[in-house]
């Protein structure tokens, strides 16, 4: 298996430090090296190198062989990072643009990640009844694509929506449909998302015991994955939980 292919399966089955390492200690061919650049930026992100990635994108889109890269991913982590920033508009403004860079190569992962990315901020920001119509959009390309990873992501984006609205109980059906789904296709990152999603929701019910299982659970998937987004979430879940019993 080509170097640049083992770094695809292990970003794939979510563990992106493995990825990560993999890649840099990897010697790419000038072809293999056009991906790499960019998937370099994409595992920056997910680990947590934060400005690395943003300064890596930004270099990438303004380099002269700016036509050879992956312009989607490069919008998308950049707009990831002003998301973090708190710089909404801009982030959406990004997100919309990997959109459009996916549509135009026919990338279809690349537009769901984008598209999933607008949904949850329009979700958060204007509610679920402005964000219903980009989800009326999403679950066509999902079913055209056929990935479960693709599948698993929309149902945890719309629990994610319904929990943050305090629904609850519409978001549980969705959160149980992913975990099934990755049990045949694991993927560290999106198992953490679950766990950590069970641990906020058992933490809300009272449900100390089972909060502490799933959050011990989240930790150690987003550990596995090297993910600093989703291993921060279930830091500050779990304190919340040792603040509840005091």
């Amino acid at each position: 298996m080509a170097p640049l292919d083992i770094v695809k399966q292990l970003t794939r089955r979510g563990l992106f430090g493995q990825a990560l390492v993999t890649l840099e200690g990897t010697q790419t061919s000038t072809a293999d090296g056009k991906a790499a650049d960019t998937l370099h930026a994409y595992l920056l992100l997910m680990v947590g190198r934060v400005e690395e990635a943003q300064r890596k994108a930004r270099t990438l889109l303004l380099s002269q062989k700016k036509a050879e890269i992956d312009h989607s991913l490069c919008e998308w982590v950049i707009g990831q990072v002003l998301l973090e920033e708190g710089s909404i508009d801009s982030a959406i403004e990004y997100f919309q643009r990997s959109s459009t860079r996916a549509q135009e190569v026919g990338d279809i992962s690349a537009d769901i990640r984008a598209r999933l990315d607008l949904f949850s901020v329009v979700s958060e920001r204007h509610g679920s009844g402005t964000a219903a119509p980009l989800l009326a959009e999403i679950r066509p390309i999902v079913a055209k694509s056929g990935d479960v990873h693709h599948f698993a992501t929309l149902h945890l984006r719309v629990a994610e929506a319904e929990g943050k609205r305090g629904s609850i109980d519409s978001a549980l059906p969705h959160i149980d449909i992913a975990r099934r789904l990755l049990q045949d296709a694991p993927n560290a990152y999106l198992e953490a998302f679950v766990a950590n999603f069970e641990l906020a929701i058992s933490v809300l019910r009272s449900e100390f015991v089972e909060a502490e299982r799933h959050g011990h659970q989240a930790i150690d998937l987003a550990e596995q994955a090297a993910a600093a987004m989703i291993w921060r979430a279930a830091i500050g879940n779990m304190g919340n939980l040792y603040y509840a019993l005091g």
